[in-house]
């Protein structure tokens, strides 16, 4: 399982050569792909703010929902978790939420472009950071 964070996204959506070239492998069913429910809201926040373009917004998360695992934040553990990865590590709780989001769903590999992932120190999970 792959994980994907809000950055990879925006990627992709400004035609990134590395983040389509996943993506489209993600669509042909070639990977399994997991986000956490977050990223929804991260998305059209940046559309709201002018960050995306707002028109994208409706087709990517189809396209995240219908090829994608979503994880939605509805558990204590997921919760609990998300806050001690926050306090441990020194992550914002939003992006704590979206990495333990990513590992209940099984993810071993999340891509992002946001460096407070790259704080994340647990060997079972290997953060690819498009960015740098």
């Amino acid at each position: 399982m792959t994980g994907f964070d809000t950055g990879y996204f925006i990627e992709v959506l400004r035609r990134a050569q590395k983040a389509t070239d996943i993506w489209r492998r993600v669509m042909e069913g070639k990977i399994e792909g997991a986000v956490s429910c977050l990223t929804f809201f991260e998305i059209e926040r940046l559309a709201l703010k002018g960050a995306v373009e707002k028109e994208a917004v409706g087709p990517i998360i189809a396209s995240i929902s219908g090829t994608c695992r979503v994880v939605w934040i509805d558990s204590v553990k997921l919760l609990t978790s998300s806050a001690r990865t926050s306090h441990t590590f020194g992550i914002s709780g939003m992006d704590a939420i979206i990495i333990e989001s990513l590992i209940l769903a099984g993810a071993r590999t999340v891509y992002t472009t946001d460096s407070d992932f790259q704080k994340y120190k647990k060997p079972h999970i290997k953060i690819i950071n498009l960015s740098l």
